[in-house]
């Protein structure tokens, strides 16, 4: 019959909706199956420290619709990073942790565990349609605000319910102890902002690598890469 719809082979997944504790796939698209999805909707619109016009000119014209945070860590073992390498780490006047990131890994190169690591998993775990490099930043290592943001979903005043289900405490402290997360924040000479959750107490606080136990000339943090999402 003629007039009888064709069924495609492979059936077609609506697209879900844009929201917090969506899943997002390598795309930058919400998906609905989760076995493609890379990340999580933790914010929508934009944070108040965050422009367009902090991002690349091909995103002029669009507005920020919001932030997704990594599934996982790029691993669940803290990776290192030497002191020496962040001594001449300068924010300016940088607003956000995509700015920020490429300031970082431009001073740290790729020779430490830390970056290599990174930059493998953000390997991994992007697109290759060149429609991705219109919808999202590209994963970055968070500034300390979007890290805090996050965070304050999970251990704060403003705790979500979703955001919890899908990041439980072993997610965030996979070793079973303090989980002290990198951020693309500089601090002072020779020191990144930290934020260190806290196991047993399920509390957040602001460090830095000098206070990190145990350190001398070198640190070991633990990543969660983040992307922000255009429309």
């Amino acid at each position: 019959d003629p007039d009888e719809p064709t069924i495609p082979d492979t059936p077609v997944t609506p697209a879900g909706e844009f929201k917090v504790g969506a899943h997002i796939d390598k795309d930058g698209k919400v998906t609905t199956n989760k076995d493609n999805a890379v990340a999580v909707v933790f914010y929508e619109g934009a944070l108040s420290s965050d422009v367009i016009s902090a991002y690349p000119d091909k995103y002029a014209g669009k507005t920020i619709k919001g932030y997704a945070v990594a599934l996982n860590n790029v691993s669940d073992t803290p990776q290192r990073i030497e002191q020496s390498d962040i001594s001449s780490l300068i924010n300016g006047s940088y607003v956000n942790g995509w700015q920020k990131t490429a300031e970082l890994l431009r001073i740290i190169g790729n020779s430490c565990s830390f970056a290599s690591t990174y930059i493998n998993w953000k390997g991994a775990n992007s697109g290759d349609n060149s429609e991705i490099e219109t919808v999202t930043s590209g994963w970055y290592i968070p500034d300390e605000s979007q890290m805090k943001v996050w965070l304050d979903l999970l251990y704060g005043s403003s705790v979500s319910s979703v955001l919890k289900t899908i990041f439980p405490n072993s997610n965030v402290m996979p070793e079973s102890k303090d989980a002290v997360y990198a951020t693309s924040t500089g601090f002072s000479e020779n020191n990144l902002r930290t934020l260190t959750v806290r196991y047993g107490s399920n509390t957040v606080e602001e460090t830095f690598t000098d206070m990190i136990d145990g350190a001398s000339a070198d640190f070991l943090l633990l990543c969660r890469p983040m992307l922000t999402i255009f429309e």
